[in-house]
């Protein structure tokens, strides 16, 4: 079963959530080529779910607080089509 971009995207703000990740950890641990994880990516960081940080001259992503709300959001609404 194919996975939805609101799957995909609450994937990649959950690897994200507890500590800083590269690009390469986020698209080898949600298993998307390259250039699909950085759409992805810059989609977030753009509209505020991820923040870029520079350490080491290495793009790292977290998850911000409207990140963390989204995938808190997502799960309800799992959580209500798996109860019905």
């Amino acid at each position: 079963m194919r996975r939805s971009k609101f799957e995909i995207i609450s994937e990649i703000l959950l690897i994200s959530m507890n500590n800083s990740v590269n690009i390469t950890k986020i698209v080898y641990k949600v298993n998307l080529n390259f250039k699909l994880g950085q759409e992805y990516v810059n989609y977030l960081v753009n509209e505020g779910f991820l923040e870029e940080k520079i350490v080491d001259n290495k793009k790292t992503y977290s998850t911000t607080d409207k990140g963390r709300k989204f995938i808190e959001r997502f799960r309800d609404l799992n959580e209500m089509i798996d109860t019905e």
